[in-house]
C-alpha cells in the first residue's frame, strides 16, 4: 500500500482550506500530430527512443517490436509507477507474435540505471500526457487499428487519453489510480496540491526490505512524494473530465482487480458510472478474486505472478470488449 507523508498537516480548518483549492490545470499540452505513413512512425518511435539516453537501464529503455510494415493492429502498452518498458516485455512479445506492431515507451525519470534516482520526483503530469500523445501518434502509422493499454500509473495515463484521442480505435484502462488506498476521495485534492509544496519525501515500498525488496530488478524500491502527488493531480483533473463529458475514442474497456493492495477500485467503477450516466457504453471486467493476483499483474519477474493465466484472460476480454461494438 502506498503510505504518503503528510504527517504535518495541521487543523481541520486548514485542511478544509487547502481542499477547496483548485487543481492547476494542464499546462502546454501540444495538440495530435498523427504519423503520415509506416516510415513517419519509425520516425516518432526512434526520437522516443533517443530520449532514454545513456542514463536509463538496458532492459529499461523505449521498446519497439516492429514487422517492418503496417499491421492490421498496433498497441501501446503504457507501463506503471517506478516500473519501465521491461515490465511488458512477455506481454509485448505475446503481441508481436501474434502478428501487432507494438510500443511500450519509457515514461520520464523511470528506467535509469540508479534505482535509488530521486529523479522521478520531478515527474509531472505534463510529462505524462506528451508520452500519451507521442505514442498516439505514433500508432497511425503502426496499424489500421489503434489500441493503447495502459496498467496502474500507466491506466491513469491511457484514461486521459480515451478522454483525449478521438483517433485511438479502443483504450484499454487497467488497475488506473483514479483512486488510492489510504487516500480519502474527498481529500484527493488536498493532497495533490500539498504534495506539490512540502518537502518531497523518499518512501519505500517495503520499509523492512528496503532496496533489496524482493520484485523486478529493474524497477524503483521506492518512490518520491512530489511524483504521487502529479499522479494525483492528472487523476483529480481526469475524475472532473469524466462528471461532465463522455469519453472521445471509439471503445473503452476498464479493468480491474479485487486484490489490488494500491488501487482503490472505486475511483475506476466512479469513471465508469459517471460515462454510463452520461450514454456511453464501458466495457468492464474484473479478476477472480480467488486468484489472488499481486497489484502488478503484467511483470513476470514480479513475486507471485500469475501470467500465464492472467495474459489470456486479458486478451480474451479486449477481443470480446472490441468485438461487441466492432
Amino acid at each position: 500500500m502506498m503510505r504518503l507523508p503528510l504527517g504535518i498537516i495541521g487543523a481541520g480548518a486548514a485542511i478544509a482550506a487547502w481542499a477547496a483549492l483548485r487543481v492547476q490545470p494542464l499546462k502546454d499540452v501540444a495538440l495530435p500530430r498523427p504519423a503520415a505513413n509506416f516510415d513517419d512512425a519509425l520516425a516518432r518511435v526512434r526520437a522516443l527512443q533517443a530520449a532514454d539516453g545513456a542514463a536509463v537501464g538496458a532492459s529499461c529503455r523505449t521498446r519497439f517490436w516492429s514487422h517492418g510494415h503496417a499491421t492490421p493492429t498496433a498497441f501501446v502498452l503504457l507501463h506503471g509507477f517506478t516500473n519501465c518498458p521491461a515490465q511488458f516485455s512477455a506481454f509485448g512479445d505475446l503481441l508481436f507474435n501474434s502478428g501487432h506492431n507494438v510500443i511500450a515507451p519509457r515514461l520520464a525519470h523511470h528506467g535509469l540505471s540508479d534505482r535509488l534516482t530521486p529523479d522521478v520526483a520531478r515527474l509531472s503530469a505534463e510529462e505524462m500526457v506528451r508520452l500519451v500523445n507521442d505514442s498516439c501518434d505514433a500508432l497511425h502509422g503502426l496499424g489500421q487499428r489503434r489500441v493503447l493499454i495502459g496498467f496502474s500509473l500507466g491506466g491513469l495515463m491511457a484514461t486521459w487519453a480515451a478522454q483525449q484521442r478521438a483517433d485511438v480505435d479502443h483504450v484499454v484502462i487497467i488497475a488506473p489510480p483514479i483512486a488510492l488506498q489510504g487516500v480519502p476521495a474527498r481529500l484527493r485534492r488536498l493532497y495533490a496540491n500539498l504534495l506539490a509544496l512540502i518537502p518531497n519525501r523518499f518512501v519505500w515500498w517495503d520499509a523492512q526490505a528496503r532496496e533489496n525488496r524482493a520484485g523486478p530488478p529493474h524497477a524503483y524500491p521506492g518512490y518520491n512524494s512530489r511524483a504521487v502527488g502529479q499522479m494525483l493531480r492528472l487523476a483529480a483533473l481526469v475524475d472532473a473530465h469524466a462528471r461532465t463529458s463522455i469519453y472521445a475514442t471509439d471503445k473503452v474497456t476498464i479493468i480491474t482487480n479485487p486484490c489490488d493492495d494500491t488501487v482503490d477500485n472505486a475511483g475506476a467503477d466512479r469513471i465508469a458510472s459517471e460515462w454510463r450516466r452520461q450514454g456511453a457504453p464501458v466495457h468492464t471486467y474484473a479478476f477472480p478474486a480467488a486468484w489472488q493476483l499481486p497489484h502488478d499483474l503484467f511483470d513476470p519477474t514480479q513475486p507471485l505472478q500469475q501470467t500465464a493465466r492472467a495474459y489470456p484472460q486479458l486478451l480474451e476480454w479486449i477481443d470480446e470488449s472490441f468485438a461487441a461494438t466492432a
